[in-house]
């Protein structure tokens, strides 16, 4: 499970401002979102019968206090902490978002499982008496932010509740087109992209595609299905553009990345930088 901590926006605005970021406060969030990341995976886990698993599990995090245990199945497959954001006029005191992606246990009419692959398919239910309807149980994704309240004293940090399940903010992410002209790339520009991405995905030698010096090696363990330039622009000799690759490997059928690509234009094209921006 991976984890992603930052600084909050509050605590940046005030680095920008003069008021320095000291290096007690940037240790008080890195306690504060890992401690709240523990508790929300611990928290977000349950399979609805071992309820003295679940509260042992719990209890490493909170000693006071009473849990029911959720009713269900459920299990958390990544966490990630978004912000951890000290609470005006409290100085000890952080607020820490969590985004968890789960999959829970669920129960649908069967004439509803269209297009759920058997291995998200866990059981079906004989039809019922009176709608002659079966019922599949499945596994369902989900991802949900939760906000989790952590206190960070001097000689020890403690979490304030349980995790609340909070809206999902807008994300401010935005396409790598949007940074990147839409010229029409040249010809031997893209059939030149198309050759070295060839190499790239499935692990063939690239010497003669590359910037001696630069730092691109391939890959390997994917195939090419199709490429597309859809975005490029050129200043003199060099060209930056952004490539939508689709590829295959063992047990997947289909992927597709958005790549830039930097390359050098000498007396043929030569890579100088593959990833994104």
């Amino acid at each position: 499970m991976g984890i992603q901590s930052r600084i909050s926006t509050t605590e940046a605005m005030d680095y920008i401002r003069g008021k320095a970021l000291t290096p007690e406060t940037a240790e008080k969030v890195r306690i504060s979102s890992e401690l709240a990341r523990g508790l929300a995976v611990e928290w977000a886990t349950f399979d609805g019968e071992d309820k003295e698993d679940y509260m042992k599990r719990l209890s490493v995090y909170l000693n006071e206090g009473h849990v029911d245990p959720p009713a269900g199945m459920q299990k958390c497959l990544s966490a990630n902490v978004l912000s951890s954001k000290q609470v005006p006029g409290e100085e000890d005191h952080y607020r820490v978002q969590v985004l968890l992606h789960v999959s829970k246990l669920v129960k649908i009419p069967e004439s509803k499982a269209y297009g759920i692959s058997e291995a998200r398919r866990v059981a079906i239910s004989e039809p019922d008496k009176s709608t002659n309807e079966r019922t599949l149980t499945t596994w369902q994704e989900e991802v949900l932010n939760t906000e989790v309240s952590v206190k960070v004293l001097k000689d020890e940090a403690f979490v304030i509740g349980l995790p609340v399940i909070i809206p999902i903010q807008k994300s401010a992410g935005v396409a790598t087109d949007k940074y990147i002209d839409s010229e029409e790339a040249p010809k031997d520009f893209t059939i030149f992209i198309q050759q070295a991405l060839t190499m790239y995905c499935e692990g063939n030698d690239m010497t003669n595609y590359v910037v001696p010096g630069a730092n691109v090696t391939y890959l390997g363990g994917y195939k090419i299905k199709n490429v597309a330039v859809t975005n490029f622009s050129q200043r003199e000799k060099t060209a930056k553009a952004v490539v939508y690759v689709t590829v295959s490997s063992e047990g997947l059928d289909e992927i597709q990345m958005s790549m830039v690509i930097e390359a050098e234009k000498k007396d043929r094209w030569l890579l100088s930088r593959i990833g994104s921006w």
